[in-house]
């Protein structure tokens, strides 16, 4: 039996991607005067799915000519990106601070709710290796 289930490391998985994407989006917010400095992002779905095969998690395919994410690499950065908008200043700059604010803030809420998952999970197996007593 594993004292650890698989949705500890999916947890893990979670919070390693989205602390990725956090860095993604500060280094943008902090080149916001940079000229030419084009803004970048990470593809949460396909960085958290490489992530699982990386555990040995694989999503399930629907369709066999379906690409696993398994011939991804696992680390998140690989999955940055430049953001594709219409955003452009006059410097070359697509830097959108409006847009990164909201990632900021939707990104750190999905943070907060994985590591309050992770932690609830930790609190149960407390209370279960404890056998129910308070300790």
């Amino acid at each position: 039996m594993e004292l650890f289930s698989s949705e500890f490391n999916r947890l893990e998985s979670a919070l390693n991607v989205l602390s990725a994407k956090h860095s993604v989006i500060a280094s943008n917010v902090a080149n916001i005067d940079t000229p030419k400095y084009k803004a970048k992002e990470i593809n949460f779905q396909q960085a958290f799915s490489a992530s699982l095969e990386k555990h040995g998690l694989a999503m399930k395919k629907s369709h066999e000519k379906h690409l696993g994410a398994g011939s991804l690499t696992s680390s998140p950065s690989a999955f940055v990106t430049e953001q594709v908008n219409n955003f452009m200043r006059n410097d070359g700059n697509n830097v959108n601070i409006d847009n990164e604010m909201l990632s900021l803030s939707e990104n750190s809420i999905r943070y907060d709710m994985t590591v309050r998952m992770l932690s609830m999970k930790f609190e149960h197996l407390k209370y279960t290796i404890s056998e129910g007593r308070r300790a």
